[in-house]
């Protein structure tokens, strides 16, 4: 299983950046209309849905590489991770 991509997950993916984007755009009609507050309210799914996804992500790259120690699993992600943060900020 290492190197395959799981196709339901970027559809679970793409169904989330949707749903963030509606909350996003939703939000300046909550305190106005109430179409907007149940729209944004519909898609409040899509944040931890992307928390599960990690969840997901890092578990089935981490049963794909047996041979590879915990410190060593958490420094490659750190570094994938946090070099583009410190860029960014």
């Amino acid at each position: 299983m290492a190197g395959v991509r799981i196709k339901e997950i970027d559809y679970i993916r793409a169904i989330s950046v949707l749903g963030v984007m509606a909350i996003h755009i939703t939000s300046g009609y909550v305190a106005h209309h109430n179409t907007g507050y149940f729209i944004n309210q519909l898609v409040r799914f899509a944040v931890p849905l992307f928390i599960i996804l990690s969840g997901c992500s890092l578990y089935i790259s981490s049963i794909n590489k047996k041979d590879e120690g915990y410190i060593e699993f958490i420094g490659k992600r750190l570094n994938k991770v946090l070099n583009p943060y410190l860029i960014w900020s």
